[in-house]
Formats: structure tokens, sequence, C-alpha cells
């Protein structure tokens, strides 16, 4: 199984651009297949058209040479009127094919944004704990619309000046067969140099993309951290750090932005010498020596800029896709993450109706990359029961709860649920009889009745009601003019509690046989924290519960307490009363947090040091 890790940089420049092309084809290609008739119609009437394109030159022809010596006014006028109907079957013929193509283009770049959306939540919480926040934002909002733009812009920039090139380049042979060689000589040159500088510019477009990516990174880091940098008056050193960053990518925008203009006028230049020189000595002694005809030369000269236009634009196609292959590989190095945490093929879903039990056996968990976090874990939660799990910062205690929601597998032993292997049960199946309700409550953009809707399987107003009710913040929410219709953004900042039982009223209008709690007092005051853990006993009445808490008062009424080590082991279980009559680390838990209590009392006096580490057990229980 390949780790939930993204490539390094390094290992991305050293993928070729045309290999990467070729891959990125072969994987999404089955995206266009389903419109293959209408591609073939595009082609079809594309070339139609970049033939009738011409036509306005030949008809030149015979006005110079025709109409001007003869004085033939009604040929004249019948050539005007026939370019004029031209001209307007040219704007319809683009108009529709500019429409077949706008439609192929949003229902694949649908498929390709949604697809990327649906790969990216099958990853695993070890993937999104392996990087920065703004490098994974960067590759979720850019690259899929860059890969969009490759796949389907590829044939109507690529394919399309082609057509327009094998136009011109046979009627200009019809008119002089030797104007049509030297355009095709003045091609070699102009590629040639054209790929230098496309490689130059790829190269630098990986680097301005690094930068742009720690800038995003930095920028998020400055804004989610703005209460910590206030609080500590940082705001004038978080911006002397920003400047760094945005003054590297300024300056590596800089320096694209110069090799850009230096390509396009060194190329341009170029081609101005073999249009404006090269093209007219030789029309001019082929006129002269009545090799060619006035009209022909007038016809020549605006063919050949036809010429020259699909070539120019084939060189500006291939320098965008250069810089597209830079977010492109990046996107196949994410597609090519496998999902760690998908269902198993012979998976079957957990009963409609389950009692609860719990029971871990064996259970050991190490991260990628890391040490072990769990060794040796086995526990029972009785249906029903209120289970505890206490231990040091560091000891792996949501881990063992992300199991339980299989956001982890085991790396060795085994995690059920009423007997059913979780590893052996669809994913959706064993959420509908959990819920989990973290430390940061996430208050989503919309309605409180929106946000406590979110969580159920698509309850009724009477359900998101008694769930408020029971979560002890309906009261509160009737107070407010618009009930359960205010708009959070729009009814000021909620206090902590407040979002805290929202949150818990999202997890009991799925109405669940097991909730999950991790730490979900920790940053309350005191009288709050009391209100709270009211509630949880209230609500959780009857439902198998789970609860990390460092408070170690919110748990001793539990009909169970498990005792995490840091170093991932299990050191005691058993009811408060029975933990607290043996020495073991829950009593110095207890003891540490007691004599904190009484410090605080005092005025806060420091601990000595032997009280100051209950996380080392050796000290402790020697």
């Amino acid at each position: 199984m390949m780790k939930p890790q993204y490539k390094s940089q390094d290992a991305l420049d050293r993928q070729s651009g045309i290999p990467t092309l070729m891959k990125i084809f072969g994987r999404f290609l089955r995206l266009l297949l389903p419109y293959w008739d209408k591609m073939l119609l595009w082609l079809i009437v594309n070339q139609i058209g970049a033939f009738v394109n011409l036509i306005p030159a030949l008809l030149g022809i015979r006005i110079i040479d025709e109409v001007f010596p003869q004085r033939n006014w009604g040929l004249g006028v019948t050539l005007v009127w026939a370019n004029f109907t031209i001209s307007y079957l040219i704007y319809f013929i683009y108009l529709s094919n500019n429409y077949v193509w706008a439609w192929i283009r949003m229902f694949v770049g649908y498929r390709i944004q949604f697809g990327f959306l649906r790969h990216l939540q099958q990853l695993s919480i070890t993937f999104y704990e392996s990087r920065p926040v703004g490098e994974h934002m960067q590759r979720a909002t850019g690259d899929p619309a860059v890969v969009e733009a490759i796949i389907v812009d590829t044939i109507p920039n690529a394919i399309g000046p082609f057509q327009r090139l094998f136009a011109s380049v046979t009627v200009i042979a019809t008119i002089k067969p030797e104007l049509a060689w030297m355009a095709l000589v003045y091609i070699i040159p102009y590629l040639i140099g054209q790929h230098l500088f496309t490689t130059w510019f790829r190269n630098l477009s990986k680097m301005q993309l690094a930068r742009g990516q720690e800038n995003t990174a930095r920028l998020i880091e400055l804004l989610s951290a703005f209460k910590t940098t206030r609080a500590l008056n940082r705001e004038a050193t978080e911006r002397r750090k920003y400047w760094v960053t945005w003054s590297r990518c300024r300056r590596m925008d800089w320096r694209v932005w110069w090799v850009t203009v230096l390509q396009q006028n060194t190329l341009n230049n170029y081609a101005g010498i073999f249009t404006t020189v090269a093209i007219p000595l030789f029309t001019i002694y082929w006129v002269i020596g009545d090799k060619m005809t006035i009209g022909e030369y007038g016809a020549a000269g605006w063919i050949v800029g036809q010429f020259l236009g699909p070539i120019q634009a084939l060189a500006g196609f291939f320098q965008g896709i250069r810089r597209q292959l830079v977010n492109a590989e990046r996107l196949l190095d994410t597609l090519e993450v496998e999902p760690d945490m998908v269902d198993e093929k012979h998976a079957r879903n957990l009963p409609a109706k389950i009692t609860g039990r719990i029971k871990m056996e064996n259970v050991s968990y190490a991260y990628p990359g890391g040490g072990p976090v769990l060794r040796n874990i086995s526990l029972t939660i009785e249906p029903g029961q209120k289970a505890a799990i206490v231990g040091p910062s560091g000891a792996g205690k949501s881990t063992l709860l992300g199991m339980l929601c299989r956001f982890y597998n085991p790396a060795e032993g085994r995690v059920s649920i009423d007997g059913y292997d979780l590893r052996n049960v669809t994913r959706p199946s064993l959420m509908q009889h959990i819920g989990v309700c973290l430390q940061d409550t996430l208050i989503l953009m919309g309605t409180i009745g929106e946000n406590i809707w979110y969580g159920g399987l698509d309850p009724s107003r009477e359900e998101i009601e008694a769930a408020a009710k029971l979560a002890g913040i309906h009261d509160f929410i009737m107070t407010l003019p618009e009930g359960y219709n205010t708009v959070l953004a729009e009814s000021g900042q909620l206090s902590g509690g407040q979002k805290q039982r929202i949150g818990l009223a999202r997890v009991l209008v799925r109405d669940p046989r097991i909730i999950l709690f991790d730490e979900i007092t920790s940053a309350m005051d005191p009288l709050l924290h009391h209100e709270v853990i009211d509630s949880l006993r209230e609500c959780c009445k009857g439902r198998t519960v789970a609860m990390i808490s460092h408070n170690l008062l919110d748990v001793r009424d539990a009909d169970v307490i498990f005792v995490i080590n840091s170093h991932g082991e299990m050191a005691q279980q058993g009811k408060h009363e029975d933990l607290m009559a043996v020495p073991g680390l829950y009593q110095q838990l207890w003891r540490r947090e007691e004599l904190d209590r009484e410090l605080g009392d005092k005025g806060g006096e420091t601990p000595p040091p032997a009280a100051q580490n209950p996380s080392n057990e050796a000290t402790e229980l020697s």
C-alpha cells in the first residue's frame, strides 16, 4: 500500500513534460469518449471553416486581376456579395463550433473536478496531516482546473491550428508552390527557439508554483492564528515574515514575466523578418518577372499571415501547456496516493439496530514513518456503559477513538462493534450508529437549523428541535429573532458553550447508539463546563459512551475508566473508586489535578517538581 504522502518537488521536477502529458491523456481520455460524436462533428466543421476562411483571399485575386483591369462593375458587386455571404458563413461556423465545445468542456470539467473531490474524500486522516493546509488547498482548488484546461483545450488549441495550417498550405500551394516550401522552412528555427524558451519557462514555472504555495501557506497561518498574534502583540513580526515569502513570490513572478516578454518579442521579431522582408522580396521578384499576378501577390501576403497565425498559436499553446504540466504533475501525484481506508469488497453493512458493544483486542498502531502510538490495547465497553479514556497528552487517546470511526485501521489486533470487525463493515453504515463530538465544533455557513440538520439523515423539524432540547440549546435558539432560521453569520459570535451545544445537537439528531466525546470541555470556564456536563449526562442515557477528558472530575462517575500511559499501553482499568484504591498512574493523575485545584484556590503557587510530570510512569511508580 502506498504511503499517503505527496512526492517531493525534486521527484516532480525529474518528470518529463511529454510523458506527463501522455499520462494525463491516458488517464482522462475516457472522460471524452462519451462525446466522441460531437468531437468528430467539431473536427469536420472546423476543417471546413478553415478552408472557407481563405476563400476571400481567392476572391481578392479576381477583384484585382479581373475587375479592376476590365472595369467590370457587375463582377465586382457579385464578388463583394459573395465575400459578405462567406464572412457570415464563417461567423456561424465558428459560433456553432464554440458552442459545441463549450458544452463538452462544461461536462468534462464537472467530471474531472468532482472525480478529484471524490478521491480526496476517500483519503485517510493521515494523508491530510502529512502536509500544510495551504498545499492541500492549492492542489484541491487549482490543479483540477488546470488539468481540465489541458484535456479539453488541447483539441481546439492544438488540432485547430494544424487544421488551419493544412488549409493555408494547401491554398497557398495552388497559388505559388514555392511559397509553401519557404513557409515550411521558416518553421524549423521557429520551433527550435520555441522549445528552448518553453523549457526555460517550465523550469521557472515550477519555482514560481513552489513560491506561490509557500506564500499561501504563510497567509493561511497568519489568518488562522490572528488571536494568538494579537494577544502576543506580534502583528509586526507576522507582517515581516509574510513580506519575506511575498517578496520571494513576486520576484519569481517578475522572472517568469520577463522570460515571457523576451520570448514573445524575440520570436515575433523573427516572424516579422520573414513576413516583411523574405516574402515581399520573393513575391515582388515574381511579379516583375510575370511569374505572379498582382492579385496573387496580395492574396499570397494575406494567406502567409494566415499561415503564420497557426504556427504562433501552436507555440503559445505549447508554452502554456508546459506551465500547466507543473500543476498536472501534482494532480497525478495526488491521484496516485491510494486511499488506505476504503471498504473491503466483501464488507457488509452493520445491522439497522445494534446494542453498541465495543471491543478492542490487542490493538496496536503507528503512523506512517513514525514510532508506535498504541501498543497491545485490549478493552471492552458494554452496551449502555459510559467509558472514560484518560492519560497524559500524546498517549494515543484520540487515535483510539479514531479507530472506532475508522479514521485509522489498526496495524495489529481487532476492533469490533457487536462482534463485527470494523474492517469488514462499510463505513457509511458504521457512522449511522456513531456520533462524534470534538473539542472544536465546526459551525457551518447557514442557519442554526441547517447546522443541526447536517448531522442527521434528512431529519424533520420536530427531530431537529427534539435534539436541540436534549442538548440544552433550544431555549437559547428561541430567544433569537429568527429562531432556528437565524443565519449564524448574521447573529454575532457564538460562545464556546453555545457552539458545543449546537455540535451536540448535531450529533443527537442522528439518534446514534454510540457517542464519542473528545475533550469537549477542555476550553470552557467552570460554570459553562458544569452546564455542558449536565447536558451530557441527560442526553447520554441509554447509549454507549466513550469520553476522552483531562478533567478527571468529569469521568469519575464513569462505569469504567481506561488509563493509557505515555507509551500507548493500557496501564489500568476499572471504576474510579477501584483505581483510587491502588497506587498507579490514575492515582497520580488524580492527585496532580487535585493539587492544581487547591493551588488555584490559593492563588496559583507552583507545584513541586515531583508533581509536575505525571506522564513519566517510571518516576511516579518508583
